[in-house]
């Protein structure tokens, strides 16, 4: 299990993409083998951090990559569009799969580091005065986050934990960004009760 994270968890390529990679990945596996460098460990994080399973994240961000070919030829933007098309066919893959399950959800991973998973704004809305604690305080967060619906996970995820704006998350879900914070409004506030001084913001 850890070396099955750490190299899932690998630091994030530079993202060094140049306007014309996506063209040329059309055509040339290499180029597209630069795309999935970049964008394996950031797809599998933020799938991972949802479904919170080893081996289902796996199963789905390859069905992502293999939709991400498909319909390569078809992508038409650049490369800020590029990468809120890629979580957005994520998305999509994970709702497939929520949908299949009926929320029957696999047993969460028992080796999971949770603080591994933690995003910039949920780790500076938590001060856990000891290791044990961080990992008590982030687990409690994450199974408080899975008794939402799909799209209230979803909505939390990308912006607490992948540090997306309102703008790049109405662009990955295709909604309006008044959907996106009435969405994230109504999860806060079921979480509050649990969570309260971390989703209080």
């Amino acid at each position: 299990m850890e070396e099955t994270l750490n190299r899932r968890f690998q630091t994030d390529h530079p993202s060094n993409m140049d306007t014309d990679l996506i063209a040329r990945a059309i055509i040339d596996s290499e180029d597209f083998d630069e795309i999935y460098q970049i964008y394996y460990p950031r797809l599998f994080r933020y799938i991972m951090r949802t479904v919170m399973n080893v081996t289902l994240a796996e199963d789905i961000v390859a069905e992502t990559f293999l939709k991400i070919i498909q319909a390569l030829p078809t992508f038409r933007g650049d490369l800020r569009q590029f990468s809120s098309w890629a979580y957005r066919i994520a998305t999509n893959c994970m709702m497939d799969e929520f949908r299949r399950r009926r929320r029957e959800y696999p047993v969460e991973d028992m080796e999971i580091d949770y603080p591994r998973l933690a995003g910039r704004r949920l780790i500076a809305e938590t001060t856990p005065s000891s290791e044990l604690e961080q990992m008590e305080r982030y687990a409690q967060v994450h199974q408080a986050i899975r008794k939402l619906k799909p799209v209230y996970q979803v909505a939390i995820i990308l912006y607490y934990f992948e540090d997306k704006s309102y703008g790049e998350i109405a662009q990955i879900v295709r909604r309006p960004a008044a959907t996106v914070r009435w969405r994230l409004h109504h999860a806060r506030k079921r979480l509050l009760t649990s969570q309260g001084e971390v989703f209080d913001q």
